[in-house]
């Protein structure tokens, strides 16, 4: 979940300007299991969404559809042998909290530790992003991957002020990925920010790339407004990450309302009224901070003083059909771990 410098680290932006996301991992899980085959065959499975590939050999998958983008992981690791992949997640479905990304990453640890592929959680990042760019055919956040496999709470700062074509020894076509400014945080400010935040997910279903297709085209016509909007995003991550630094829970929850308000320029066209609704009525049962996990309103995020409010918040949206998920930050990013075959 991004806290605070969404946009900021997509490459029409980025390259220019440098960005700034801070981020963190939720306990909310996304998991791949693999069973080797003896042949080249490779079956993928997606157990909430009921879909389903196979292909005799990796090379043969045609890169379409639904799994497309675990079709790419899959070729681009160019197993010697076949297996059946079987991916599931806790998140509902337009979540906005990069269902894509986790399982992706899931899948390229799995598939890379079937293949023996030495490998670090930078590693498995790099190599999603650029499959999901791939697939996309246009740029893509660079943090969600990159949280997924590390964990935690991230303050990622991405390289700007020259063109990726322009350093040294790196292809036009680089995904730079960021340094990790290592956030620091009191632990009286992190308890609080778990203990009293709350995570809904709305139920509203938009298109969930539309307002990243809207934000490229403005940033690539050289849209003013738009860069001044990033401008103020990435401003207020520095700010969120020295909120956390300084154990400032009511700054942090002040700043989380001013990057809700900072997307509005860029993504007008998926901010309903019931997103406002919701956030205003969370306003009025007492949470002091407030913002959108998925710039297409699928998902929300409050801050809240106490329990008390924490409470009437919670009433408050279920009221209203937002459906409510865990909110505890995940340490450890991507796990791998391994059991025996039992034959029958």
């Amino acid at each position: 979940m991004d806290l605070a410098g969404s946009g900021t680290d997509l490459r029409p932006y980025a390259n220019t300007f440098g960005g700034r996301v801070v981020s963190v991992a939720l306990r909310i899980y996304s998991r791949a299991s693999l069973i080797p085959r003896l042949d080249t065959h490779v079956s993928l499975r997606h157990l909430r969404d009921g879909l389903t590939s196979e292909a005799d050999d990796s090379d043969e998958f045609d890169i379409q559809g639904p799994l497309a983008v675990f079709e790419r992981l899959v070729q681009r690791a160019a197993p010697s042998r076949g297996f059946e992949l079987t991916l599931s997640t806790d998140l509902p479905p337009l979540a906005g909290l990069a269902d894509t990304a986790s399982l992706a990453v899931a899948t390229t640890a799995l598939i890379w530790e079937f293949t023996r592929r030495v490998y670090t959680p930078a590693d498995l990042a790099r190599e999603v992003t650029e499959a999901l760019i791939d697939i996309s055919s246009h740029p893509w956040p660079r943090h969600d991957a990159w949280v997924c496999a590390v964990g935690g709470l991230n303050d990622l700062a991405f390289p700007g002020g020259t063109r990726a074509c322009d350093l040294p020894g790196t292809p036009e076509d680089a995904v730079l990925m960021p340094q990790d400014l290592e956030l620091t945080t009191k632990e009286s400010v992190r308890l609080s920010f778990e203990q009293h935040g709350l995570l809904f997910a709305t139920g509203l279903q938009p298109d969930p790339d539309a307002c990243r297709r809207g934000l490229l085209e403005r940033l690539n016509a050289g849209e003013e407004g738009a860069f001044r909007s990033l401008h103020q995003a990435k401003a207020t991550a520095q700010a969120v990450g020295n909120a956390f630094a300084a154990g400032d829970s009511r700054g942090l929850a002040a700043l989380l309302y001013e990057d809700w308000n900072a997307p509005h320029p860029l993504c007008s066209s998926v901010f309903s009224g019931a997103v406002a609704e919701l956030i205003a009525r969370g306003a009025e049962a007492g949470a002091i901070g407030a913002k959108l996990c998925a710039l297409d309103g699928s998902c929300i995020f409050f801050a809240c003083e106490d329990l008390a409010s924490r409470q009437r918040v919670l009433d408050a949206m279920k009221a209203r059909g937002a459906r409510p998920l865990p909110f505890l930050i995940d340490d450890m990013g991507v796990r791998i771990w391994s059991q025996p075959q039992i034959n029958s």
